[in-house]
């Protein structure tokens, strides 16, 4: 903000206050508005990005689920082993497991969007 210099009266100073209050609220709300539109309107590369991101957060995915794999079996025929219980195993693998399927699933419901929207275009182009 700039600075109000001191020789205005108490009453000059609070309106300028409030106008550069204002003025900075209503360009914090016209920013957001563009980046809403550029979002809305988007553009190939934006598009493209958006992509290229998905299929970088599901290799990620995968290879952490294989990472995590590799490291159960060395852990199952390792001599460190017994360092945990069967229980502390068994509770790993379940939990494991079950991150696995809701990671599954959210690609799945994520793919299936990509192709309903697929779809969707082929129909429009269809009329």
């Amino acid at each position: 903000m700039n600075t109000i210099p001191q020789n205005y009266t108490v009453q000059e100073k609070l309106m300028m206050l409030r106008k550069q209050y204002t003025d900075m609220k209503q360009k914090e709300k016209d920013d957001q508005n563009n980046r809403r539109e550029r979002a809305l309107r988007g553009s190939a590369s934006k598009r493209h990005m958006w992509l290229y991101a998905d299929g970088i957060e599901k290799m990620n995915i995968r290879n952490r689920l294989h990472e995590e794999k590799m490291q159960e079996e060395f852990w199952d025929h390792s001599s460190c082993a017994s360092s945990y219980t069967s229980r502390d195993r068994y509770r790993f693998r379940v939990e494991k497991s079950e991150r696995e399927k809701r990671e599954i699933s959210h690609l799945n419901s994520q793919t299936r969007c990509e192709t309903s929207t697929a779809k969707r275009g082929k129909s429009w182009d269809m009329l």
